[in-house]
């Protein structure tokens, strides 16, 4: 074990941590950096992501790819999406390369319980089940199937009731709940707000009153779907005790789509553009009593997860993939 990280794991119980931190990792999509009430948006009401913000560490210059699935590439291998052999969102071109290793491989070797809810977007073979998560649970036909989904739960089929990204954060719950007292990672992946467009109408009406046309009303009436489950899951760790021991980071994968023409927070660019719109993500990280909440303008990116939550956990990088990282531990930022 390389000095950094057993350095780390001898500073917990000073820090009056019982064990390594639980972590959840939320991805939304096609949600841009401006898509949140804090940053300056004139119609977004989001009372949980900017609390989650005003908590966090807050990386204000964090930058992904300009569309989905190399976001999430390169998010998961710590290496630029090309080298994953993802380079488009459509088949063969978002095909993760089953050679590659991704973070949860090595937090489930370290003795973490690792869970996927969501959207993978990262092909079929083999999967997030073969990527290094043992519990995963997602809905069949996509983004097409907003109620009433179907969902496949460890390779179990299940029908379910209400709007999709409610389910996703109930399953969610479910998972941490059967994690038990082992350390767990999440990674939480939304469909919305991607096209096609789709949510509750108590959360569309607002939009609608205040002058919006539906496609804008809708669109906004996801995001803020969003925040009220993440309000949900926050509340769910104070409950259960796990909120002073669970590192929450929330990011987007890539700039806006359908909110382009509402806001973009004076960025130029949507997603699949490599302007500063297309590729400018929000990027708040939580850890309370750990790290002080602040605004940090340090250049930073997706890449740079890989070695971080490594560190956090003190799980242990093969010598021979630490070459190939192209991102940075993060926590002397934190």
């Amino acid at each position: 074990m390389h000095k950094t990280t057993l350095s780390l794991l001898l500073l917990l119980p000073l820090l009056g941590i019982a064990k390594r931190p639980n972590i959840i990792f939320i991805l939304t999509d096609d949600q841009g950096y401006g898509d949140v009430n804090a940053h300056g948006h004139p119609y977004l009401k989001t009372p949980h992501t900017n609390k989650l913000r005003d908590e966090s560490v807050s990386f204000d210059n964090f930058y992904v790819s300009p569309s989905c699935s190399p976001t999430r590439a390169a998010l998961l291998s710590g290496m630029h999406e090309f080298r994953t052999g993802v380079t488009h969102t459509i088949p063969p071109r978002q095909q993760l390369d089953e050679k590659v290793v991704c973070f949860p491989e090595l937090l489930k070797q370290n003795g973490y319980r690792t869970g996927f809810v969501g959207k993978w977007h990262l092909g079929n073979a083999p999967g997030p089940s073969g990527q290094g998560f043992d519990w995963c649970s997602t809905n069949q036909a996509g983004p097409n199937a907003h109620f009433d989904a179907v969902f496949v739960r460890n390779r179990k089929r299940m029908e379910t009731k209400g709007y999709r990204e409610d389910v996703f954060f109930d399953e969610t719950m479910t998972f941490i709940e059967e994690a038990g007292n082992d350390p767990f990672f999440c990674y939480l992946c939304t469909y919305s707000p991607h096209t096609p467009l789709a949510a509750p109408e108590k959360f569309i009406k607002p939009f609608r009153d205040a002058g919006l046309n539906d496609t804008h009303a809708t669109y906004l009436a996801m995001v803020e779907n969003i925040d009220y489950n993440l309000g949900r899951l926050m509340k769910f760790l104070k409950d259960t005790g796990r909120d002073e021991n669970t590192i929450v980071i929330m990011v987007n994968d890539n700039g806006v789509t359908e909110g382009l023409d509402v806001y973009n927070a004076n960025m130029r660019g949507p997603k699949c553009s490599a302007w500063e719109g297309g590729t400018r993500a929000f990027s708040f990280w939580r850890w309370p009593g750990k790290w002080k909440p602040r605004i940090m303008g340090n250049l930073t990116a997706h890449l740079d997860v890989f070695p971080t939550i490594c560190e956090l956990t003190g799980t242990k990088i093969p010598a021979n993939l630490k070459p190939k990282l192209e991102g940075h531990n993060l926590l002397p930022s934190a």
